[in-house]
């Protein structure tokens, strides 16, 4: 599976079109052979918009490898779309706890499902289907999964503190903004007075 990954302050961030908008967060993708003809061939506009806004530009930065990108997540305001389970064994092996609870995870690219191709009206087809439907009941798909697949990223220092929430100051503009108002107006009122003093005094 692959994913983009970054880490922000900010809870606004929930899909790939707000990612897309986001001018504060930068991005690059890992280095490998299929990344490119994803983006050229998709007829996703917000992809598009996300490729040619954030990548493109910035080409010969932009693409790197596993390591680099992700310590990138670790150190700005960055996202990067790399493959799940080395994102994944990176981040268990180097990052602490504390860390991995400000990372945001989204999907970029919707894979085919994998399927065992067979010629039409082979009588293999159901010897196939037999096998796969007993491996997945009798666990061995798991296994398999569990034993190549690292665990999911865990935040546990989030249970201790799942009452509060993290906010930019995008989410709070609007106190600010009458914050601002506030004091302008107290300002103003304070001139008026001094003014009206200045004037009953020399009266």
């Amino acid at each position: 599976k692959i994913v983009s990954l970054f880490q922000s302050t900010s809870v606004t961030i929930k899909n790939i079109n707000d990612f897309a908008n986001e001018k504060s967060v930068t991005m690059s993708i890992q280095i490998s052979p299929y990344a490119k003809p994803y983006f050229n061939e998709t007829t996703n506009t917000i992809l598009r918009k996300l490729y040619d806004e954030k990548i493109k530009p910035y080409e010969n930065k932009a693409f790197t490898d596993a390591p680099e990108g992700i310590e990138r997540i670790r150190t700005e305001s960055h996202g990067f779309m790399v493959e799940k389970n080395i994102a994944h064994q990176l981040i268990n092996r180097k990052w602490l706890e504390a860390e991995k609870c400000g990372l945001s995870e989204i999907q970029i690219f919707q894979l085919p499902t994998l399927a065992i191709p067979v010629i039409k009206k082979s009588g293999h087809r159901d010897v196939f289907k037999q096998k796969l439907i007993q491996q997945q009941e009798v666990g061995i798909r798991k296994r398999f999964i569990e034993r190549w697949t690292p665990p999911k990223l865990t935040c546990d220092s989030m249970k201790i503190n799942k009452n509060y929430v993290s906010v930019s100051v995008k989410e709070i503009y609007p106190t600010l903004k009458l914050f601002s108002y506030g004091i302008l107006l107290s300002f103003v009122v304070f001139t008026f007075e001094l003014a009206s003093d200045y004037f009953f005094d020399n009266n």
